[in-house]
């Protein structure tokens, strides 16, 4: 997949990677075959994007992270953590991000198992995480949907409005849906982040790890969500919804649609994503189709070593002074 090799292999014996062998994807991916986090395809969507895929290997943890090169310094994202890292491993990268001149470093939890995460050195950073996870090999009749969310979905299906299934040429409707929805929750006080023309939409849709569900009515687009997708998985990875489709309930029925859709299609987990503690409307949504709340965590901390770190640091401070003239 990739062209040249990074290797590394510090005192605490943690495997890093860039050309990853067959039999490494195959246990990643046969570790969690839900997570589409761990497939090939969004791997390379990534390195589209510029980032370069690195496996982290240290006995039986096995991990996919991203590294980001930059002209001064470098980041480390692991989007999905497939495991509650031993303190061997965790030695292991902060040996790793040393080595490499890596400033800021991110272990993320995006459809992960529940676990936690160890104390790190210099944490930024570190965030409890919540998400929502429908299981599918549970018939649809059984699932434990909220009484609201079942009128919502029975005032559109009552509406007349279908459910289409797209890929890039649509992607133009979704980022507008996001934007809609965005706005409303700003309004509402809470924390939201621009979503904007995110590269990465495209390229995870044109790697064919993610797909659109977007319900219209006519030729207008009322809900759009984008779902990544694995063997056996499937993620909530954004979504959005016009001021029209609310009232329609088109976001609750297009989420109802899509679990049954995929239930149909041999998909055994649908996991609607994380909601923050400070987004109550959010987390009511995603759990009230009778998803199970997983709880995870998420760190970020500085694990370069100390000359580099304060080289960075003291760039960082120039820079704000120069702003500020």
């Amino acid at each position: 997949m990739l062209n040249a090799a990074i290797t590394h292999s510090g005192k605490f014996s943690l495997q890093v990677n860039q050309a990853a062998s067959a039999a490494q994807w195959e246990r990643l991916q046969g570790s969690a075959p839900e997570n589409p986090f761990f497939t090939a395809e969004y791997a390379l969507a990534r390195q589209r994007l510029g980032e370069i895929p690195l496996m982290l290997e240290l006995g039986a943890e096995l991990c996919l992270a991203f590294l980001r090169r930059g002209r001064v310094t470098s980041g480390l994202e692991i989007t999905s953590l497939p495991f509650s890292p031993s303190d061997a491993f965790l030695s292991g990268l902060v040996d790793f991000c040393k080595d490499r001149r890596i400033y800021e470093t991110e272990l993320n939890t995006f459809a992960s198992r529940a676990l936690r995460i160890a104390a790190l050195p210099r944490e930024i950073e570190r965030r409890a995480r919540t998400e929502f996870v429908i299981d599918l090999t549970v018939p649809a009749s059984q699932w434990k949907i909220g009484e609201t969310h079942r009128r919502h979905i029975r005032r559109a299906e009552k509406s007349g409005v279908s459910v289409r299934r797209v890929r890039t040429e649509a992607l133009k409707d979704h980022l507008s849906m996001c934007a809609h929805s965005l706005s409303r929750r700003k309004e509402r006080g809470e924390i939201v982040a621009s979503v904007g023309d995110s590269p990465e939409f495209s390229e995870v849709l044109l790697q064919g790890v993610g797909e659109l569900f977007q319900v219209i009515q006519g030729d207008a687009v009322l809900s759009s969500i984008l779902v990544l997708r694995s063997r056996t998985g499937a993620y909530y990875h954004s979504a959005g919804t016009s001021k029209e489709g609310m009232e329609l309930g088109a976001s609750h029925f297009l989420v109802h649609s899509v679990a049954r859709t995929l239930q149909e299609e041999s998909v055994e987990i649908f996991n609607l994503g994380g909601a923050a503690i400070d987004s109550p409307g959010l987390r009511a949504f995603k759990s009230r189709f009778g998803a199970v709340a997983v709880e995870t965590e998420a760190v970020r901390a500085v694990l370069c070593g100390a000359v580099h770190r304060r080289f960075v640091e003291a760039l960082h401070a120039m820079k704000n002074i120069g702003s500020r003239r």
